[in-house]
């Protein structure tokens, strides 16, 4: 067992800040693809094939996208853990410090 842990505080906070931003990103583009999705809602049209078509895509579209929103809380929520993980690292170093000396 080792008698020494130890994080690099500054690196994770740096790897913190670029999971945010892809979490952001990967957010902005699900927006936009459903945006886009939406704005073509229905342009198969009402006839035998648009139905069939439908009938094949709707359902399975609507999971897809349900699922890449539960991907993007689910980073969203990592690197919201991340971010604080360094500070929460520091404060635990901090007060096992302060128990050590007192």
């Amino acid at each position: 067992m080792s008698d020494q842990t130890h994080i690099d505080t500054d690196g994770v906070s740096r790897i913190a800040s670029k999971v945010v931003q892809a979490g952001a990103d990967f957010d902005a583009a699900l927006a936009t693809l459903k945006s886009s999705l939406s704005s073509h809602d229905g342009c198969w049209g009402d006839d035998k094939f648009g139905k069939n078509f439908a009938t094949n895509y709707v359902d399975n579209a609507k999971k897809t996208l349900d699922g890449a929103g539960q991907e993007a809380q689910y980073v969203d929520e990592q690197a919201q853990t991340l971010v604080k993980t360094p500070e929460q690292f520091q404060d635990l170093d901090n007060n096992s410090g302060n128990g050590i000396n007192s």
